[in-house]
């Protein structure tokens, strides 16, 4: 069955939960056609990363990772095997999650007075991160990160949350000398 078929049967199944638990089975694939697909999204752009972000529906699902990724034409993709597309498909998706998480990592837990000022409430999704980059980098046209490679951008977050880190850890250890000091 070509992705073509798949996706005008896959509207019309009744199961459809049968059908996602199926196609979540299905290997990655060495090659789709003459592309071979690639063993991790490492090279990926923040671009990149934030367009197999955005898929919604089951044609977004099929088309966007083999688009994205492998740089194939959508008529390219409709004729090519279901299952093979498939499951490149939901390898890419798995990938994004655990990209998504290690963002999520780079994250550094809220003081109270931060949670009570709602800083908790601030949800800017990939533009924030864009923005964080460019604001740490210097740069001034946002679209410009969107060609980085993630992974530098995450290992530049991964970085800053470990100094912060140290530097919350300091300044403890500063508090708490100056206590000892004031107590003699």
């Amino acid at each position: 069955m070509t992705v073509k078929e798949f996706l005008i049967k896959s509207d019309v199944c009744r199961d459809q939960e049968e059908l996602r638990k199926q196609i979540e089975e299905l290997p990655k694939p060495e090659f789709i056609g003459n592309k071979r697909t690639p063993s991790d999204l490492n090279d990926i752009t923040m671009g990149q990363l934030i367009m197999l972000q955005s898929m919604g529906d089951s044609k977004d699902v099929a088309l966007i990772p083999c688009k994205t990724i492998l740089g194939m034409k959508e008529k390219e993709i409709l004729k090519s095997k279901a299952e093979v597309v498939l499951g490149f498909s939901m390898w890419v998706i798995t990938e994004v999650e655990h990209i998504s998480k290690l963002f999520a990592s780079t994250s550094i837990e809220l003081t109270p007075i931060q949670k009570k000022a709602g800083y908790g409430d601030l949800r800017f999704g990939a533009f924030g991160i864009i923005h964080r980059y460019a604001q740490m980098m210097g740069i001034s046209n946002h679209d410009d990160v969107e060609d980085v490679p993630w992974i530098r951008i995450y290992k530049c977050f991964d970085m800053e949350k470990k100094i912060a880190l140290c530097k919350i850890k300091e300044s403890k250890i500063i508090e708490h000398e100056s206590e000892l000091k004031a107590k003699r």
